[in-house]
Order: structure tokens, then sequence, then C-alpha cells
């Protein structure tokens, strides 16, 4: 199960995920985030995204490629992603694309959605 809830004024987009996801369901939460960005209007890589997946459970390594698979080759890619991870299973399979094995520059774990977003925000540093 996700959502989608898209900040305009800040141009970031919120995904919430949780419980567990079939193929078709990844897919449909990718397509979904492709469509926020849409909505957003150009330019289309001038936005962020915070991914909360707390509630997700771990998923199957077809689901989770699909995933990782949108995060690296989306058409409209975030300027920074941050991924808001609980103390499960589910968070170790995020850190290892956010942290171990990055598939994107500007892409980091937090526990809290506060601290994601303030990072999300934050403009120094940035490309």
């Amino acid at each position: 199960m996700f959502e989608i809830e898209i900040s305009q004024a800040d141009r970031i987009i919120i995904v919430r995920m949780s419980g567990g996801f079939t193929l078709d369901g990844a897919r449909e939460c990718a397509a979904a985030k492709e469509a926020a960005v849409e909505s957003l209007g150009p330019p289309y890589d001038a936005h962020s995204s915070l991914v909360d997946v707390r509630g997700l459970r771990v998923q199957s390594q077809d689901v989770f490629a699909i995933f990782t698979k949108f995060v690296a080759m989306t058409k409209h890619k975030s300027r920074k992603i941050a991924i808001v991870g609980g103390e499960g299973t589910a968070r170790m399979q995020f850190r290892r694309v956010a942290e171990r094995e990055p598939l994107r520059d500007n892409m980091r774990l937090f526990s809290a959605v506060a601290e994601a977003r303030d990072w999300l925000e934050d403009s120094a540093g940035e490309m």
C-alpha cells in the first residue's frame, strides 16, 4: 500500500509505503510518483522526494528490484531523496540502497521525518 502527497510550495513529493507490495503494486507506486512529478510542472528535476518506509515489510528481491531500478533510471530524477526507515529489516534493505551501495548522489537514510524534511529543505552544499 502507498500514498503520495505533494508539497507544491517546496517541491517535495512524499511517498508513504506500508505493508507488502506485489510486482504490480510496486509498478503502480513508481508510476504514481512519476505522475506526481509531472503535476509539479517544469523544471521536473527540481524536486525532492521523501520516502517513508517505516510501515513497510521486507520486500521480495523482485519487488525491491523495481524500486531500485526506478530510483536509478526514473525519467525525472529527484534532486535529493530522503528515506525514513524504522528499525526493522525493511530499513536494512533501504540502507543498502542509500548508504552501502548508493544508487545516486544526494540520497540519505533517516530515522525521523522532521530530520529528513530539514535535510531536503536545506540547499547548502547542493550541486
